[in-house]
């Protein structure tokens, strides 16, 4: 628990510091039409910031700043759609960044650089004609705006000055027009997958419940390896793994209790190890920080531990041997740090912190079998390739 806890304090601490944007694969077009593809950086948190940053590679550190002065439009991503508008503010022509939510003939704008009861603001844009949708008399805009459409006049109670409910306003503009297929903003809904293999260097601690051993705590040292398979959806990030884990430990000449002279507890681990872990990301430039938690799923490959015990008198030898249950569960909590060697090209290095507990039966069998408990924590620390699949 001391663990968990410790990993819940560090995952706080880390969303407090998180960077609120990142740079994006994109495009931007220039007043004379030209496009220039490199990396923007757009803030997700607040949909748009009111400058836009760009830089060709992601790895260096300058960048230009873009101002809706400069630029038409920018696209980041395939799905983030920003233009340069100008509107009336008090008689007087502004040009703004805005931010595309939805189209169906009609496009739906937002602008997040307002302050105080006027953000966010939300525009409507037809045949090229910016207007601001007025937020105290909405019912009122609505049926001046859609003279044409009887859905839209007929609703225009019902509707709110907020994200949600005017994108349905533009989804059902396109019902009553013979408007294209409309554009409704979103996250890119596209999960991309990673694959790699990873190494590891494991140190793991035995601890035992209501056994002869229960005041034995050996550490075993290993190497370790695996596949993995990670998904992203936003900064929302699954991770399975495939490892497989054989350790073996040996204590000699133990007296586990007053009546045995001596005791060899010989401890033979193989397993496979199913981890599923769900991580948060944060982003500053090439590197990526991922706070991880999730649970685990164990499968003994015939693993065994053998309790050799000798009694005073020399002449009686009782050998146990406990067998694993088949699947058992446990939990981890860790972090992974990425950088970003190419677009398709990453290198991992993840510390984690593992609480595993497994179930063993005592053989022979006395009265009807004797079922144990041992618990693990096990520290790693691995390093790993990823390759972007899609």
């Amino acid at each position: 628990m001391k663990h968990i806890s410790l990993f819940l304090c560090l995952f706080c601490v880390c969303s407090l510091h998180a960077q609120d944007a990142q740079f994006h694969p994109g495009y931007y077009v220039t007043m004379k039409g030209d496009t220039i593809r490199g990396w923007l950086r757009f803030n997700l948190a607040t949909k748009l910031n009111r400058e836009l940053k760009f830089k060709s590679d992601p790895k260096q550190e300058e960048f230009v700043i873009l101002t809706p002065d400069h630029i038409t439009s920018a696209l980041l991503d395939d799905r983030h759609l920003i233009v340069s508008k100008q509107i009336e503010h008090y008689g007087q022509p502004v040009d703004l960044f805005l931010f595309r939510l939805a189209s169906s003939g009609i496009d739906l704008f937002e602008y997040q650089g307002a302050k105080g009861p006027y953000a966010p603001m939300y525009f409507l844009s037809r045949a090229g004609q910016v207007s601001l949708i007025n937020r105290n008399n909405l019912a009122g805009f609505i049926r001046a705006y859609f003279p044409d459409c009887p859905l839209l006049l007929e609703k225009a109670e019902e509707y709110r000055y907020k994200e949600s409910s005017l994108i349905g306003l533009v989804e059902d503009h396109a019902s009553c027009t013979d408007a294209e297929p409309f554009y409704v903003y979103q996250e890119p809904s596209a999960t991309r997958f990673w694959i790699g293999g990873t190494l590891t260097q494991q140190f793991t601690r035995f601890s035992f419940s209501n056994f002869s051993y229960e005041d034995v705590h050996p550490t075993i040292a290993n190497f370790g390896g695996g596949l993995l398979l990670r998904a992203y959806h936003g900064r929302i990030t699954e991770e399975i793994g495939l490892n497989y884990q054989q350790q073996a430990y040996r204590i000699d000449d133990f007296q586990p209790h007053v009546l045995a002279e001596v005791s060899d507890l010989i401890i033979d681990l193989k397993l496979l190890e199913i981890p599923l872990a769900f991580g948060y990301e944060f982003y500053s430039g090439p590197w990526t920080l991922s706070p991880e938690i999730g649970p685990v799923l164990t499968w003994s490959l015939g693993s065994e531990f053998q309790d050799v015990i000798t009694t005073p008198s020399g002449e009686t030898e009782d050998q146990y041997v406990h067998d694993l249950r088949n699947f058992d569960f446990g939990v981890l909590g860790g972090l992974a740090l990425r950088y970003h060697l190419q677009e398709r090209l990453q290198l991992q290095v993840r510390y984690r912190f593992y609480w595993l507990n497994n179930v063993f039966r005592s053989e022979p069998l006395l009265n009807g079998g004797t079922f144990h408990s041992f618990y693990k924590q096990r520290h790693e620390i691995g390093i790993s390739v990823l390759y972007l699949v899609n």
